[in-house]
C-alpha cells in the first residue's frame, strides 16, 4: 500500500514491499525521488522478481516510456561498444520526454518531471565524456567537466556522479575519497543545462546566492552575495586536474568580495564556498 505520507526512501533491492516505497511523490524532494526511482527501475530490469504487485507493475509500465529507460538504453549501447548510436541518443532533447504520469488505480507516481532535467543532464554529460574517452582523447575542458561531475552529490545529482569519480580516478590515477557528508543540503548546485555554461550563479538551501564576475576573467574577479552577510566563509579552488590551488577564507563586505587567484594559469577552475552552517556552493569559472 502506498504510504500516506508519500515519503521516498532510497532503494535497497530486497523485496517488492521495500521497492514499493519508492513510488510516492513529494514536491520538495523531486530530485531524490528521481534518483530513487531510477535505481528502482534498473533494479526491476535486473531482477524481475521485484515486479510482484500491481503498483510496481504500473510503475514499470510508465517507466518503460520515460527517461529512466532512455538513460539505461544509452548505457547499454555504450557497454556494447556502439558509441555512435549512443551519441545519437544523447543528442535527443530531454525536455520532450519529461513525465510525471500517475496510475489512478494503484497510486503509483512517476517522478520524471522537468525538475529532474539537471540530473538527466548529468547523465548525458557523463555518457558523452565516456564515449569520447573510449574513442578519442579528452581535452582540458573535458577533464574539467569530469572533475565538476565528480564533485557533485550522488543523492541529488544522480549516481552517475559515482561513475564520474571512477573516470576521474582512471584519468588522473588519483584514488581520493570524495566526501558526501551533508552534500544533499545543497539542492541546486547541479541544476544546469545539459551543455554547461560557465555560469557564475549557484544557489544553496539557505537561499544564499553567489555571482562571480567577470567570467571568464584574468584570475581577478569579484564575488557578490544575493543576501548580504558579513560572516566569513571557507573557500577552495580546484584546477582542471582536481588539484587544490587555493584554500582559505573569504570576507564579504556589503555583500562583495574581491579576489585575486595566486599563481594563475589559464584554464577551467571550480570554486567551492562553504558557509558557517555547512551549506556549500560550487561555481565554475575560466581564467584566460
Amino acid at each position: 500500500m502506498l504510504l500516506s505520507t508519500k515519503i521516498v526512501y532510497y532503494y535497497m533491492p530486497v523485496h517488492s514491499g521495500a521497492a514499493t516505497k519508492q513510488l510516492g511523490f513529494v514536491q520538495q524532494a523531486e530530485r531524490k525521488n528521481w534518483v530513487a526511482q531510477n535505481g528502482l527501475y534498473n533494479a526491476m530490469i535486473a531482477d524481475t522478481s521485484l515486479d510482484t504487485n500491481a503498483q510496481l507493475a504500473a510503475f514499470k509500465l510508465m517507466a518503460d516510456n520515460s527517461r529512466y529507460h532512455y538513460l539505461r538504453s544509452i548505457a547499454q549501447e555504450i557497454a556494447a561498444g556502439n558509441c555512435v548510436c549512443a551519441n545519437g541518443m544523447i543528442s535527443y532533447p530531454i525536455e520532450s520526454m519529461a513525465s510525471t504520469d500517475s496510475d489512478g488505480v494503484t497510486g503509483a507516481v512517476l517522478a520524471d518531471g522537468t525538475a529532474a532535467d539537471a540530473i538527466v543532464g548529468n547523465y548525458k554529460d557523463y555518457y558523452g565524456l565516456l564515449t569520447k574517452y573510449m574513442r578519442d582523447t579528452l581535452n582540458s575542458a573535458d577533464s574539467a567537466e569530469v572533475v565538476f561531475l565528480a564533485n557533485l552529490c550522488p543523492q541529488i545529482d544522480g549516481d552517475i556522479v559515482l561513475a564520474a569519480r571512477a573516470l576521474y580516478s582512471l584519468i588522473y590515477n588519483d584514488m581520493r575519497m570524495f566526501s558526501d557528508i551533508s552534500c544533499d543540503t545543497v539542492i541546486d548546485h547541479g541544476m544546469r543545462k545539459t551543455k554547461p555554461r560557465m555560469s557564475g550563479n549557484v544557489t544553496n538551501m539557505s537561499m544564499q546566492q553567489y555571482s562571480l564576475f567577470p567570467n571568464p576573467n584574468t584570475g581577478n574577479f569579484t564575488l557578490y552575495q544575493l543576501l548580504q552577510n558579513n560572516e566569513v566563509v571557507k573557500s577552495e579552488i580546484l584546477n582542471a586536474k582536481g588539484m587544490t590551488v587555493f584554500k582559505g577564507q573569504l570576507n564579504f563586505i556589503d555583500g562583495i568580495c574581491h579576489f585575486a587567484l595566486p599563481n594563475k594559469i589559464p584554464g577551467l577552475y571550480l570554486l567551492k564556498i562553504t558557509d558557517a552552517k555547512g551549506n556549500s556552493s560550487i561555481i565554475k569559472f575560466v581564467v584566460e
